[in-house]
C-alpha cells in the first residue's frame, strides 16, 4: 500500500520477503539498492507476532550483522497473557476463533519488561516502548484521526544497533502504559 502512495525515492526501498521461507541476509545483500553502510531504518509492523521465536532472532540476527553501525529497528510486538498464550489482553474466544479462521495465529510475543534484555542479547538496544495510549495521544491528536480504531495490547518499539566492544550507552527509556 504504502508503494503505491509514497512517492519513490532513492533512499526508500520496499522489500516483499516472506520471513518463514526466506533468509532476510541472502536477500538484503542480493539488492543492488541496499547499501549496509548507510544509516538504514527497518520497520517491522503487525510482523513479530506471527513469526516463531527462532524466525524473530534469525531476524534480529540479519539485521545486526548486514546494518551498519547506525541501523535502527521500529517494530511492534504483542505480551503474552495470564494464560501464556500471545493475544490481545481483551479478546473473548469468538474473536480468537475468527482470528484462527483467517490465518492470524499469534506465534511470539514478550513481555515489556523482558524486551530490554532480550534486545541486548540480540545485539541492540532498546530506545523506548510506546503503547496505544501513548501512540495516538502523540500521532493521533487530530479531530479526524480521534475515532481511528488502534489494537490495545500492541506494542511500539523503537531500538538502535548496539556497537561492538562498547558498553552500551546511557538512552531514556519510557515505559508507557
Amino acid at each position: 500500500m504504502l508503494e503505491r502512495r509514497v512517492s519513490p525515492r532513492p533512499n526508500l526501498q520496499f522489500l516483499s520477503v516472506d520471513f518463514t521461507a526466506t533468509d532476510i541476509e541472502t536477500e538484503l545483500r542480493a539488492n543492488p539498492r541496499f547499501h549496509a553502510d548507510l544509516p538504514t531504518l527497518f520497520l517491522m509492523e503487525g510482523l513479530t507476532m506471527y513469526l516463531s521465536e527462532e524466525e524473530i532472532a534469525g531476524l534480529f540476527r540479519a539485521f545486526r550483522t548486514v546494518g551498519g553501525a547506525q541501523t535502527q529497528l521500529i517494530f511492534t510486538f504483542m505480551e503474552p497473557q495470564a494464560d501464556g498464550k500471545v493475544n490481545f489482553p481483551r479478546a473473548t474466544p469468538l474473536v480468537t476463533r475468527w482470528l484462527r479462521r483467517r490465518g492470524e495465529s499469534f506465534r511470539w510475543g514478550i513481555h515489556r519488561e523482558e524486551l530490554s534484555d532480550y534486545l541486548l542479547a540480540q545485539g541492540f538496544q532498546m530506545d523506548e516502548i510506546v503503547d496505544d495510549v501513548e501512540f495516538r495521544k502523540r500521532y493521533l491528536n487530530a479531530p479526524y484521526h480521534k475515532d481511528l480504531p488502534l489494537a490495545e495490547g500492541e506494542f511500539l518499539c523503537t531500538a538502535i544497533r548496539q556497537r561492538e566492544n562498547e558498553p552500551p550507552e546511557e538512552l531514556s527509556l519510557s515505559m508507557i502504559g
